[in-house]
Parts: C-alpha cells; structure tokens; sequence
C-alpha cells in the first residue's frame, strides 16, 4: 500500500500535538507528545486566554496494512475555545476534521513541518475549509 517511509519521518518529529492560538496572534501555546502534558501547559496559563480561540492539532501517523485509513501521515484538528476559564470543545465549521496526506504525495513532495504551518494560516485566513464528511487530502486544497 505505502511505498513512502513514515519511519524515518517519525523521527524527525519531536511533537506530535500542538496547541495554537488563532484569534489575535498566531501562536504556539504548547506542544508536546502527550494529551495530558500539552492540555496541562493550556490550563497553568488558561487566564490569560479569555475569549481565545485555539486549536489542537495532532500528528498522527498510520499502520499502511489497515485499509481504514487514506495516507500515512494526517493531521487531526479539533477547535476550542476559552470559556470562564475553562477549555471548551467548540466545532468552526470548516475548521475542525481531518487532513491527510497521501503517500505518493510524500513520496513526490517529502515531508515538511511547515506543511502544519500552512494549514493553520490558510484556516485561519478561510483559505481551505475542511470538509465534514469527506477526505480531506492536503495536496487537493491548493498547496503543493
């Protein structure tokens, strides 16, 4: 199924969840290899967010024997947003879903930390939309 070796990927990715703020500034407020460590360093400093709109953007990487999946690599986003100093789950249509990243793709492109970049400004500036349900390939929402 895969011919592209997400091995060799996987080690050059330190952090595979990120959680960025998008309403002023773009910025990291943390990130990490674990749900728990990350979503910690939000709540130690989640006063100063009032009102923020952040997004958790996980890395994830995918077995090529599973049929269930559509590349090797995707990125997971999910939206949140500051509440009475509380992180609350909150659905941006178009904003929150699933982006993969196919492997002949890779394999024709490699892969670039900056591609998460992209993704985060071009959602944020209402570039791309993500598209519930539907396959969401990165190099189908024009960047290549």
């Amino acid at each position: 199924m895969y011919n592209f070796d997400v091995k060799n990927i996987k080690k050059t990715i330190i952090d595979t969840i990120y959680w960025i703020r998008i309403d002023k500034k773009t910025i990291v407020l943390a990130k990490g290899k674990s749900n728990s460590y990350t979503k910690n360093q939000i709540d130690k400093n989640i006063k100063n967010y009032k009102d923020a709109i952040i997004y958790r953007i996980k890395i994830k990487f995918y077995n090529k024997k599973k049929s269930d999946n559509n590349g090797p690599i995707a990125l997971d986003i999910d939206n949140y947003i500051v509440k009475n100093n509380k992180l609350k789950k909150k659905k941006i249509d178009g904003k929150y879903g699933v982006i993969w990243f196919e492997d002949e793709w890779l394999e024709d492109n490699k892969w670039n930390k900056k591609y998460l970049t992209t993704v985060i400004n071009n959602l944020k500036k209402n570039k791309i939309n993500i598209v519930i349900p539907g396959i969401n390939f990165y190099h189908l929402m024009g960047k290549k």
